[in-house]
């Protein structure tokens, strides 16, 4: 008879696999080669009667994170509640939801496309490239604004599609109906219409065929509008953006302010982000040409892309209900009674002028900045401090081509100048103690 299979596994491991603690394999020397191990090491925090938090996969890569991963998870434990975050985004922000999940957020999913109202039971509003808002999301979003929700706004006004056919790329612009223009001009703020371009930008790889999509490979494109910030260009005295080193803000436009429509409303503009000193506006058609790449002499500056709002925005009246709603009366009810029981206070808006710097292709990139505005919010500014102590990542960005020029005549030329110095200074030494010399033997005779 076969006997009964016996359960060897170890009571600590049991333990650990019940809570969700998963091993991984490292690889370790020995004296005959490499080998792999599979290993358990991670840490878990507990308070009062809360479930425990596991932080996972504890490695010296990981070491420098780990500070913040423990503090996180002792400021969600010790809070009474949750922080709880509508999200309005497109399919392509997938990735975005599943952080947020990873970093115990209660995120609710809303569809802007089919008219669904923002939750009124949440702490912070993520609206993410808002495409063609009716006059009842404006509403729905004013009164959240005015209700004192913190809410992000990432605005993406112009898209490119690179068409690669024959051997030849072609570059359409693609603008983008947001449906913000109104409810923006009432705050003071608005997305500036021309495109921003800037010197300081970094190259894209676009994919000419199935095979370079497969490997990776591709035409490299250096075009302005993909713009590298900075930490030059980031409010240093803003815990947000105080330790952020490189943002790539990808076709992000330019933000105006309106000081006079600032102050009628009492909101206060803090500007977090900038484009680089060499940066410029321009009317760009439908494709786009090369002489509309060039920097435009005399009117290069910084112009704003990230802004912060705060005070009490202006509500909405009791006579605007939402036009689209009004062939629904229970629904016309529903936002009436929202209306009046909702309580008006001062709230945060954070408005950025790009939305696909945010996409899953790109939000490796971009991790911290969003992380740190919605941590911000939701738990206050000395949570993001410590995410600031990570060693900083460095970029070197391209030369324009009269740096490149000068930079080669430096390269081939300054050696060989240097060694046709030192042998003039060599041969008129030379020369020099030869004479001393010899005006030395003619004294003595």
């Amino acid at each position: 008879p076969l006997e009964p299979e016996v359960n060897t596994m170890d009571p600590l491991e049991k333990r650990m696999l019940a809570k969700g603690i998963e091993p991984f394999s490292v690889s370790a020397m020995r004296q005959t080669g490499s080998v792999s191990n599979l290993i358990y090491s991670s840490i878990g925090v507990a308070y009062k009667d809360k479930p425990e938090e596991i932080i996972p996969r504890i490695v010296p890569d990981s070491l420098s994170e780990l500070e913040y991963a423990l503090v996180s998870a002792v400021f969600r434990l010790t809070r009474e509640k949750q922080p709880r975050i509508a999200l309005a985004a497109t399919e392509d922000f997938g990735l975005l939801h599943q952080v947020l999940v990873q970093e115990k957020y209660q995120v609710r999913p809303v569809s802007l496309q089919d008219q669904e109202l923002l939750p009124v039971d949440t702490d912070i509003v993520l609206i993410f490239n808002p495409m063609d808002l009716n006059e009842r999301q404006l509403w729905d979003i004013r009164e959240a604004l005015a209700a004192g929700q913190k809410t992000i706004l990432a605005v993406q006004s112009t898209q490119w599609d690179y068409n690669m056919a024959q051997g030849q790329i072609t570059i359409h612009r693609l603008p983008v109906a947001t449906g913000l223009e109104p409810l923006l001009k009432d705050l003071g703020i608005s997305i500036e219409p021309k495109v921003l371009m800037d010197e300081q930008h970094t190259a894209v790889r676009v994919a000419r065929s199935q095979v370079d999509q497969l490997f990776g490979t591709g035409m490299s494109l250096n075009l302005p509008m993909q713009i590298i910030l900075t930490k030059e260009q980031m409010n240093a005295d803003d815990p947000v953006t105080a330790h952020l080193d490189n943002i790539f803000y990808m076709w992000g436009s330019a933000l105006r302010l309106d000081e006079e429509i600032l102050n009628t409303n009492k909101l206060t503009a803090t500007v977090l982000a900038t484009s680089s000193p060499k940066s410029w506006l321009v009317d760009v058609p439908m494709t786009l040409t090369q002489n509309l790449t060039s920097p435009v002499q005399g009117e290069q500056k910084a112009y704003p892309v990230m802004v912060r709002l705060t005070g009490q925005f202006p509500a909405n009246t009791k006579a605007a209900p939402s036009p689209a709603l009004e062939d629904d009366p229970e629904a016309t009810n529903d936002l009436e009674e929202m209306m009046v029981t909702r309580e008006h206070q001062p709230g945060e808006l954070i408005l950025l002028g790009g939305a696909a710097m945010f996409n899953d292709s790109l939000l490796q990139n971009n991790i911290d900045l969003i992380m740190n505005t919605v941590d911000s919010m939701a738990y206050g500014s000395e949570l993001i401090q410590i995410r600031g102590k990570k060693a900083p990542s460095r970029i070197i960005l391209g030369l324009s081509p009269h740096s490149a020029t000068v930079w080669k005549i430096l390269t081939y030329c300054l050696p060989s100048l240097i060694i046709a110095a030192l042998f003039g200074l060599r041969t008129w030494s030379r020369q020099r103690r030869r004479i001393i010399f010899s005006q030395t033997l003619g004294s003595k005779a």
